[in-house]
């Protein structure tokens, strides 16, 4: 039975990282918040690169100069302390963990990160351009652009992050196999399924153009094929395991 006083010293353990992981959050943010015009200019790039001479962003809202800026300062202050979130997270729950446990657990942390800002990269410097590119070209010569600051970085934040999320797929098809919910064969044999899943959150998590939508499925289906060659790489290193504990076992 355990003990309630080694509850609360595990709850202490959870509040101290967490006012640790909001004080790096806060204090990131407050430094952000000084250069938030320049990061919302550097958000807008893609679009700005895109729109016909003369066109502008425009505020809607009285309060939208103010508040988008400081809306990119508080998402550039998550992705900046994302590393330390994952850390204060596995800090917490690695005591509970076997060290064979721990040595497979945290790669795993480390490849998601790498994963989520690959994401995050691939959708701001590829799709999001080709994206606006296609829906500047094929407005009618009647209408002119003028877009709000608002809806952009909504747009612009959304696909980047739901990208990020998509690019975990090797993460997911490895954890998959590695717990036995499938097996590498059934894996495979889904494979059909998968590329039509692939194009449908393309169409899902990207604005309505093909091309949009076949930038973030090709790397989904990509990233699977990735999945199953990490997980036969694992296989196989199992397998020598076995025969060279067999051999030492004669």
């Amino acid at each position: 039975m355990t003990s309630p006083f080694g509850d609360l010293n595990h709850l202490s353990e959870l509040q101290r990282r967490g006012w640790r992981y909001a004080l790096s959050f806060c204090s990131l943010f407050g430094i952000l918040f000084y250069y938030a015009n320049t990061l919302y200019t550097w958000l807008a790039q893609p679009l700005l690169h895109q729109l016909p001479e003369g066109s502008q962003l425009v505020a809607t809202q009285i309060t939208a100069p103010f508040l988008i800026p400081m809306k990119c300062a508080l998402i550039c202050a998550f992705l900046g302390t994302l590393p330390q979130l994952i850390w204060e997270i596995w800090g917490f729950i690695k005591t509970g963990l076997y060290p064979s446990e721990r040595h497979r657990v945290w790669p795993l942390g480390l490849a998601t990160l790498i994963l989520f800002y690959t994401g995050v990269l691939f959708a701001y410097t590829i799709i999001c351009p080709t994206a606006l590119r296609f829906f500047i070209q094929t407005r009618p010569e009647s209408i002119q652009f003028m877009i709000d600051i608002g809806h952009y970085v909504d747009f612009i934040v959304s696909i980047c992050f739901y990208t990020g999320l998509a690019f975990e797929t090797p993460l997911i098809t490895f954890a998959v196999i590695t717990l036995g919910w499938l097996s590498l064969a059934q894996l495979s044999y889904f494979r059909k399924y998968v590329i039509v899943a692939a194009f449908v959150l393309g169409m899902l998590l990207t604005p309505p153009d093909v091309v949009s939508q076949i930038l973030l499925a090709l790397p989904i289906w990509g990233l699977f094929e990735l999945g199953l060659l990490a997980a036969r790489w694992q296989r196989r290193q199992q397998r020598q395991r076995q025969r060279f504990n067999a051999k030492d076992h004669i």
